[in-house]
C-alpha cells in the first residue's frame, strides 16, 4: 500500500534515485542487468527496484546493496501511487517489458518525472487485446517518454497503439542469462 519504513526511505531520500519496476523473476533479472549498467555509468545514482511477485522480490532482495533498495510495487491507486512517487522522488521511472501502471505513469508525468519502457516486446496477440481497449490505453501510452523494443515489428505495434514513433528505439533483444 505504499508504506515505506523510515530505514528504507533513509537509503535514498533526497538523492533522486532511478526507479525501476519489474514484475516477476524474468523481469527482475533484466532489471538487475540495467542496474549493473547504471552503476558503471553513474556509480553514485541510487536505484529503487520494485517488484510485484513474492519470488521476484526474493530474487531482487538477494542483490540489495547500499545503492540498490528493493521494495514491493505499490498498488496502482492514485493516492497510493502519488504518495510513493512523492516519497521516492525519482529522477526517472523505468518500467521493464510491458508493465504499464496507468495511475503511476500519469502521476509521474504530472510530477515531471520521465517514464521509460524498457525491452517492450509486444506480441501480435497483446497488440490485438490493446487495440480493443485503444481508447483507454492510447492516452497512457502517449505519456511514455521513451520505449526500447527488441524488434522493428514491436516498434510498429507500439506506434499503432499511441506511442510516438520518434520515442521508440529498436535496441535488439535484451534477454540476458541469469549469471552475474
Amino acid at each position: 500500500l505504499g508504506f515505506l519504513s523510515a530505514e528504507t526511505l533513509a537509503r535514498f531520500r533526497g538523492r533522486k534515485p532511478l526507479w525501476i519496476h519489474a514484475v516477476s523473476v524474468g523481469e527482475v533479472f533484466l532489471a538487475l542487468k540495467l542496474v549493473e549498467a547504471l552503476r558503471e555509468a553513474a556509480p553514485d545514482r541510487p536505484v529503487v527496484l520494485s517488484t510485484t511477485t513474492t519470488t521476484g522480490f526474493r530474487v531482487a532482495a538477494e542483490k540489495e546493496s547500499p545503492s540498490l533498495t528493493v521494495i514491493h510495487n505499490p498498488v496502482d491507486l492514485p493516492w497510493i501511487a502519488w504518495h510513493v512517487l512523492r516519497s521516492i522522488d525519482p529522477v526517472a521511472l523505468v518500467l521493464v517489458e510491458a508493465e504499464i501502471w496507468p495511475n503511476l505513469v500519469a502521476l509521474a508525468k504530472r510530477r515531471g518525472i520521465p517514464v521509460l519502457l524498457a525491452n517492450a516486446r509486444l506480441s501480435p496477440r497483446s497488440e490485438r487485446r490493446y487495440r480493443k481497449a485503444r481508447a483507454l490505453v492510447a492516452p497512457v501510452f502517449s505519456l511514455l517518454d521513451g520505449v526500447t523494443v527488441p524488434f522493428p515489428e514491436d516498434a510498429a505495434r507500439w506506434s499503432a497503439l499511441g506511442v510516438e514513433a520518434a520515442k521508440i528505439a529498436v535496441t535488439g533483444s535484451v534477454k540476458f542469462d541469469n549469471s552475474g
